[in-house]
């Protein structure tokens, strides 16, 4: 059984322990204060079971596909061994880096809410894979120094957003002065989200971190005031999943911004033209592309006379990388 459908069941059994009723309520207040960009505070059960109804299944597909790009930039090369996940919720990273990266032996969560520890463990015992099984809970609080922790892969999922400008950009500092091959930071796809993203890449640039995904250069974003780059995953809801939203559709687009850095690309990284910003426009004979590229965000045009190019960009997506 792959990690993602381990953690599929694990969440419908969560959510079939608390009424229907209460769990609703709990991702309406949820819902709110994640609009609201406020730090979720101390959480009661029926929230934390609200928060994998509402959060994790999304969350799970924009961590998914942001290492789905390190993969791709990377290639075999990169290979970690331990996994730390710096203010994890209930654990969700490590469900996508597993099914990323066999290689992990060894998956450190650092967390301060109880209740979302809680639930981690109980999610984490419906999972047959040791490292997930046998990963390590640590009870601390991100504005606070951390220990040393030797781990080659580090994740800061959609915790900055929550702290005050004075708070992320030392634990940005401090996340990559443990030194890891790779240091992942999500945040939602908006505008907020992604001037907090474009925020910490300046600060870790100036630390002399290099960009492995999505930009394509180490350079100044080149995004214009008032744009954001952002990309989207589709998720499917389950039955459970839609009646704790109230929601009609079977799927949801999850929007989300990133930077994964590292501090050195030696290691012979697959090289890429430009990054794809928006979906591509197909027309009869034509694809349109909005690209960042070491000269700016550009709009290519790619037809049937460009050959192989033009076939593979007819198979582009929003977010990929641009060969």
């Amino acid at each position: 059984m792959q990690p993602i459908d381990a953690l599929k069941t694990a969440l419908e059994i969560e959510l079939e322990r608390v009424p229907l009723s209460q769990v609703r309520s709990a991702v309406h207040a949820l819902s709110k204060r994640y609009h609201q960009q406020t730090d979720f505070g101390a959480l009661s059960t029926e929230e934390v079971v609200a928060y994998g109804a509402f959060r994790m299944t999304a969350t799970f597909h924009a961590i998914d596909a942001a290492f789905e790009q390190i993969k791709h930039r990377l290639g075999t090369e990169f290979r970690p061994r331990h996994l730390l996940d710096a203010g994890a919720g209930p654990g969700t990273s490590m469900w996508s880096a597993l099914g990323h990266w066999p290689s992990l032996t060894q998956i450190t969560l650092v967390e301060k809410e109880p209740a979302m520890i809680r639930l981690g463990k109980r999610l984490q015992s419906h999972s047959v894979h040791a490292p997930i099984q046998n990963a390590k809970w640590m009870a601390l609080d991100l504005t606070r120094p951390l220990p040393d922790i030797d781990a080659d892969l580090v994740v800061l999922s959609y915790v900055a957003g929550e702290l005050s400008h004075e708070q992320r950009h030392p634990l940005a500092h401090r996340l990559w002065s443990q030194s890891p091959r790779v240091l992942l930071v999500v945040e939602p796809g908006t505008p907020w989200g992604f001037a907090i993203i474009r925020e910490i890449r300046h600060g870790l640039i100036r630390q002399g971190a290099r960009i492995v995904a999505p930009c394509p250069h180490d350079q100044a974003c080149p995004m214009a005031e008032g744009d954001w780059c952002h990309f989207a995953r589709r998720l499917s809801r389950s039955r459970l999943h839609r009646q704790a939203k109230s929601a009609t559709l079977g799927y949801e687009d999850e929007k989300f911004s990133y930077v994964a850095v590292a501090p050195t690309l030696n290691a012979s990284p697959v090289a890429i033209e430009g990054r794809i910003l928006r979906r591509p426009l197909a027309g009869k004979g034509h694809v349109a592309l909005s690209v960042c590229t070491t000269d700016g965000v550009v709009r290519k045009v790619l037809t049937r006379k460009d050959g192989p190019r033009y076939k593979t960009a007819r198979h582009l997506r929003w977010g990929d990388p641009l060969p």
